[in-house]
């Protein structure tokens, strides 16, 4: 196996956590204070916030133009930068 992972053990096997459909997933970034992964499906227009604990996934579409990535900002909202906006999204 790859250098660092001994063959039989947990630390080298890859499970799938999330089955979702996106054109072109972006940006993964981790929310401590919600327990959530976020990340952009840039092409499809939508933003994902998935809280591996639960297996929940939340998918906000984003119509007005493409997304380049999310950041968690303030507690329960996320910065979403586009090409011609940031905007807020308050996930309460």
């Amino acid at each position: 196996g790859p250098a660092g992972y001994a063959e039989g053990t947990e630390a080298g096997v890859v499970t799938v956590a999330l089955r979702c459909k996106t054109i072109l997933g972006k940006s993964p970034a981790w929310d401590e204070d919600m327990g959530r992964l976020h990340f952009v499906d840039v092409e499809g227009r939508k933003v994902f916030s998935f809280q591996p604990e639960t297996g929940e996934c939340q998918e906000i579409h984003m119509p007005e133009e493409k997304i380049g990535c999310v950041v968690p900002y303030q507690k329960q909202r996320l910065l979403v930068a586009s090409a011609s906006c940031i905007q807020q999204i308050d996930m309460s």
